[in-house]
Order: C-alpha cells, then sequence, then structure tokens
C-alpha cells in the first residue's frame, strides 16, 4: 500500500508492526458477534474453518493467547486470529464454502461460524488491519449472512466478492469485485454494486467513547450496527475513482486535526499474487497497471487496417518502428525498430511447415498500387520478424521463418509505410504455419496536415534536444497477451538543439494523443509526456508545445537500519499539478516496489523524505522510477543508472530472502 508522507519535513516512520495490530484489533474486536435468530438459539452448532498457508509467514493466535506459525489444514475456530507477515498470505476456508484471501501484513479474527436448525447459517469475521478478498458462496436461505466487521463499520455480504481494506490510517475499503452489499457505519448504509467501492473514514480524535450498537433486521437476520461517533460510509463510485473518496476523506478528518493523507490502497488480490511470486505490479486501487520495462512486441494489426505513421525515410533503408506496449497508466520503454530495414520482394515459393508467409499489396487512397512500401510483419512475444518491399504492382510477400510445429498458429501484425504517406496498420491477426495468409490489401494515405512546437525539460526553458514527438493510436492486445493496449506511433519527429520538433499526419485520421519521449539523456534512462492532440485541420499547421519531467535524487535507497524500509530524497519538476506522482524502484526480480506518492503544486514538488512500503527487499539492482496520468496526462521516467541493494550494513535496503 503507498504511503504518503506528511506535509513538509522527512515521512513519518511505520510504528512497530506488533503495536499497530494491538492498537487496532482493541479497536476492531472488541464488538459483540452477531446475534442468532432467538428461535434457533438452542440449536446453534459450532462449526469450524479450514487454514491453507499460501505463502508464509502465517500465525495462528487461539482464544487462549497462545500464537504459533501456522500450516496448511490448520483448523481454525471462533475467537482465533490470522496474522499475515510481510510477504504471507492465507486463505480460510468456512463450513458453507465461503473463502475469504488474506493478504500479507493482515489480521483478521473470526467472530462467529453457526449453523441453525432452519438451515440458516452466519459467518462473522473481524479485520482489523490489511486487505482481504472474500468470496461468498450463494446463500440460498434468506436468513444467511457473511459479516465483515472493521473498527466502525459492517459489511453484510450474500453470494458475491467482496474486497475489505483496513490502512494503518484506519480508513476502511469496501470494493465489490462482483455482485453487491450493504455497508453500515455511523447509523447509515450504503449500497456498494458491481464494480464499485465505498470508503468509511477513520473516528475522530481523540478516541470518542464505548461505541453502542443498534440493531437492523436484514432478511430475517438481526445485524448489530455501529453507531455513537462512527463516520457513515462515503457514497459509493467506480473504482477508477476512488481517488475521489480519499480526498473527501482527507476534507473530513482536517476538521478534527491533522487531515490523513493516504493512497488509495493497492489491489488485495495483486499483493496476495505477489506474496506468492506471481509477476505483478503492485499500483494504487483504481490505477491503470503500470508497465514493467521489458522488450516490447512488434507492430499491432487488425481486421480493419488502423492508419498510423512512419518517419520519412527511403524504401531501401528504412526501418519500420513497432508500437510499443503501454499499460493504460504507466509508460513503456521505447519500441524497438527492425534491425536491417526492409527486405526485396519474397519469391513465391510455397512457405515450409515452420514457416508463416503474408501475401497482398499496398495501394494509396485511390486504389493505385504503391511500389516501394515497406511492409513488415511480426508476432506478439516478439520472436518472429520479417519484411519485404512492394513490387511496381504494389505486391508484397513475407515469409517468417519460425521453430513452432507445423500447423500452429501465432498472432501477428503487419505495417505498411512509404515516405510522404501515413502508415497503416493490421492488428491482431492470427496466422497458421505452413499456409500463406492473404490477400492483405493495406491503403496509404498521403499526409496533408502538420505540428510543430518546442519540447522542453522541467520548467520547459530547457530544451529536450533529441526528444522524439510522436502522434499515437491506442489498440487492443489479443486477449491472451498480458498488456492492456498497444501503442502504434503515427508521425515522427525529433527535437532540434533547440527543441523544435515538426512531424506529419492525416488530418482526418483519428489519433489517441501526442507522446513526447527521450531517452539514455543523463540521469534518465527513459522520460515521456502525454498530450492531447491539436486540431488538425488539412493543410495547416498546428502549434503544441510539451514538457519532459525531471527527478532529482540525494540520498538514494539509504535504510535507517537493517530490515529497515528504504527511503530516498527527492525531488521534480515539469509534473501536472494537482495530482500525485507514483515514485518506486524496479528491482532484480522484474517487479516494481513503490515508496510514498508524493502531491505536485505548480509543476513541482519540493524535495523530501520518500519511504518504501515493503520492510525488506531482495537483494540487486534497482531502478528508480516516477509516473503519473495515463494517456494525453502521461508523465513518467526511469533513473537511468541502477542502485545497489545489499544486506549486512546500515546502509542496506535488503535482507537474503
Amino acid at each position: 500500500m503507498t504511503r504518503r508522507p506528511a506535509p513538509r519535513g522527512r515521512a513519518r516512520r511505520r510504528p512497530l508492526p506488533i503495536l499497530a495490530f494491538v492498537v487496532a484489533a482493541l479497536a476492531a474486536f472488541l464488538m459483540p458477534a452477531v446475534r442468532p435468530d432467538p428461535v434457533d438459539a438452542q440449536a446453534t452448532l459450532n462449526s469450524q474453518a479450514t487454514l491453507t498457508v499460501l505463502t508464509a509467514p502465517v500465525e495462528v493466535q487461539r482464544a487462549s493467547g497462545n500464537r504459533d506459525s501456522a500450516s496448511s489444514g490448520t483448523t481454525v475456530v471462533v475467537g482465533d486470529r490470522v496474522f499475515t507477515g510481510t510477504g504471507g498470505a492465507a486463505k480460510l476456508t468456512f463450513f458453507q464454502g465461503t473463502e475469504v484471501d488474506i493478504a500479507p501484513d493482515s489480521e483478521v479474527m473470526v467472530q462467529e461460524m453457526t449453523q441453525r436448525v432452519s438451515g440458516a447459517s452466519t459467518v462473522s469475521f473481524g479485520q482489523a488491519v490489511g486487505s482481504t478478498v472474500a468470496k461468498v458462496a450463494s446463500l440460498f436461505n434468506p436468513a444467511s449472512r457473511v459479516q465483515v466487521s472493521t473498527q466502525s463499520a459492517v459489511a453484510v455480504v450474500r453470494g458475491t466478492e467482496l474486497e475489505v481494506t483496513v490502512t494503518k490510517e484506519q480508513v476502511q475499503v469496501f470494493r465489490s469485485n462482483t455482485g453487491s452489499f450493504d455497508v453500515i457505519a455511523g447509523g447509515q448504509t450504503q449500497r456498494v454494486k458491481d464494480g464499485e467501492v465505498t470508503v468509511v473514514p477513520p473516528p475522530p480524535p481523540p478516541a470518542p467513547p464505548p461505541t453502542t450498537r443498534d440493531t437492523k433486521t436484514i432478511g430475517d437476520a438481526t445485524v448489530s450496527l455501529p453507531s455513537g461517533n462512527d463516520r457513515p460510509p462515503l457514497p459509493p463510485v467506480p473504482v477508477a475513482e476512488i481517488d475521489k473518496l480519499f480526498e473527501k476523506v482527507s476534507e473530513i478528518t482536517a476538521k478534527d486535526g491533522p487531515r490523513v493523507v493516504a493512497t488509495p490502497p493497492v489491489a488485495a488480490r495483486d499483493l496476495i499474487d505477489v506474496a506468492q511470486g506471481k509477476p505483478v505490479v503492485l499500483r494504487p486501487l483504481g490505477a491503470k497497471p503500470v508497465q514493467v520495462a521489458a522488450t516490447p512486441p512488434p507492430a499491432p494489426v487488425a481486421a480493419t487496417p488502423v492508419p498510423v505513421k512512419l518517419p520519412p525515410a527511403t524504401p531501401e533503408a528504412k526501418a519500420t518502428p513497432a508500437p510499443q506496449q503501454t499499460s493504460s497508466g504507466g509508460a513503456s520503454s521505447p519500441a524497438p525498430t527492425a534491425t536491417s530495414g526492409c527486405s526485396t520482394l519474397i519469391s513465391t515459393a510455397t512457405p515450409s511447415g515452420s514457416e508463416t508467409r503474408f501475401k497482398g499489396s499496398v495501394v494509396d487512397g485511390a486504389g493505385t498500387p504503391i511500389a516501394g512500401a515497406c511492409v513488415e510483419a511480426g508476432n506478439y512475444t516478439n520472436t518472429s520478424r520479417a519484411s519485404s518491399v512492394t513490387d511496381a504492382s504494389g505486391t508484397f510477400r513475407i515469409i517468417i521463418p519460425t521453430p513452432a510445429t507445423s500447423g500452429a498458429s501465432s498472432t501477428y501484425a503487419l505495417v505498411a509505410s512509404v515516405d510522404g504517406y501515413t502508415q497503416a496498420a493490421i492488428p491482431t491477426l492470427t496466422a497458421a504455419l505452413g499456409q500463406t495468409n492473404n490477400p492483405l490489401n493495406i491503403s496509404l494515405y498521403r499526409d496533408d496536415t502538420t505540428i510543430s512546437g518546442k519540447i522542453g525539460s522541467g520548467t520547459g526553458s530547457v530544451p529536450a534536444a533529441g526528444a522524439v514527438a510522436s502522434l499515437v493510436i491506442e489498440v487492443p492486445t489479443p486477449t491472451s497477451y498480458s498488456g492492456d493496449v498497444l501503442r502504434v506511433h503515427v508521425a515522427e519527429g525529433t527535437a532540434s538543439s533547440s527543441g523544435d520538433y515538426r512531424i506529419s499526419a492525416v488530418a482526418t485520421n483519428t489519433f489517441s494523443y501526442v507522446v513526447a519521449e527521450q531517452k539514455s539523456v543523463s540521469p534518465y534512462g527513459y522520460r515521456a509526456a502525454g498530450a492531447p492532440v491539436p486540431s488538425l485541420t488539412s493543410g495547416s499547421t498546428s502549434t503544441l508545445d510539451m514538457v519532459l519531467p525531471t527527478l532529482n535524487v540525494t540520498s538514494p535507497l539509504t535504510c535507517e537500519q537493517y530490515g529497515a524500509p528504504c527511503s530516498a530524497t527527492v525531488s521534480g519538476t515539469g509534473w501536472s499539478s494537482g495530482q500525485y506522482v507514483i515514485l518506486g524502484a524496479k528491482g532484480p526480480d522484474g517487479i516494481r516496489r513503490t515508496f510514498d506518492s508524493v502531491p505536485v503544486s505548480g509543476s513541482e514538488f519540493a524535495s523530501q523524505s520518500v519511504v518504501a512500503t515493503d520492510p525488506t527487499w531482495p537483494l540487486g539492482n534497482y531502478t528508480l522510477f516516477a509516473s503519473q496520468g495515463q494517456g494525453s496526462t502521461e508523465r513518467y521516467l526511469e533513473w537511468g543508472t541502477s542502485y545497489v541493494v545489499s544486506a549486512g550494513t546500515a546502509s542496506s535496503c535488503g535482507t537474503n530472502i
């Protein structure tokens, strides 16, 4: 979960875990269990739940007070508590089929498990801190329910998937992954529907007097409700808009003293996947995935051509850039280019069982064949690529050798381009080995509009020489391919020493946004900034100036003591005002670990210390990154050098795990 530092000054240190657990437990669990129906009171049967350890460390504390490491198959009864440490994850399976996945750094307590003569069942657990995902089995008896209690709220669920997070600031987050449920707090009830989220602000300080509980009938069941000084749940919003709820929490808490400043928590499912070693990028709830830098895939492709544009080049020596992969919220590394330019026309020979052949033609808007156009094909794993130049009749033939077995299929992308025309692409084209896939007719259209301007750095006064401005079209990736969209670069222009650039394209095209990118310019390995597409008119020139963000890092990746969270002191300029910048580091395992996020005022954030959310990191080299927004609001950069995390010294940021 991302933490934000207090305004001005060094970020507060994280409380000792055991102290946080004790304080949260006293608040969250000293509440009466839900009362069973009086009619069935004498027939209530105690039941058990089974604990599965997904990854260690996981501990169980019995009602007697004994606390020990847990193993899969451990039986849990009413009054028992389950603790997951850093990197630990567990699953509780209840007698009526409900499953609760427990994310790292969490504490839950089983409050009630009953099966009554009438057939009605009740499962209730309290959550002091951390995140859980409850997959509630369909409950056919109207008196049956599953109840999740936090410090000042109750969620009543029947047949849905519910995600609950209690942050260290005691902000309580209730998210519906599927179905609907009710959240009750402060004497009010909010219905949370599929894909929505609500937040219950923490109780006002100082601690309120003992909270009383009223009752409410839901179906045939009676539920104890929190009241007193507890705050009501905020009106639910779509998960993507959770930032609005956290801004409201900040406004509410500011009336009672220091405002609660916190970013939305990381999705519980992501935390659990990472704990089990799955390649997931942690990100705040509601945020789009952050791209993990990797070798980008080749050009995209559709049954209907998607117009795109390449920078001018002669057909014989043209290097065709493939679109780069992005994840709707993070930037990615620059797209690769063909290493050998376009080949000559491939012969008409029949492909072998280990080859794939594409055949087609390239024409202009009037249907006239275009000779000398470069057509490149590649698969989405970026392992098979080939190209061809069209002949006098506009025909191309491409044979791609692959090591796969004959008859197997793969998803390809085809891109056609020639100087003076807008590039065209066919994304997500499935082709079988040992077969000829044709005809593929691609139309190219002449450039008739221009975008020009300057690309600056930081405040904009420093030219970003060598930066490339591109018109971009985003297209979905195949469902079997990782990533949300592919970024297809259209017309490109390189900034001069004074920062001036110029790009051309077809005014009638619909472009997603403009992006400015720069790589391998000290101290950055890569940085980018998006901007909305200006109004384009045939025969005219539009002006668009862009600014690349900066990041200044001092005392990078230092730790106060062995095993303590890593921290860094940072500042930056050229960021979008009023939004937060997510800071983190990509490790040797490819996973990105986050620091505190920082607010931006007037396009910059002042020098401040940011602290990592994880207390221990795997040993190795880490590359710092900063990101903000997506698409036309994107701001992103990666540090050009890596920092070493080693064990055993006062300046280390890791331990052998």
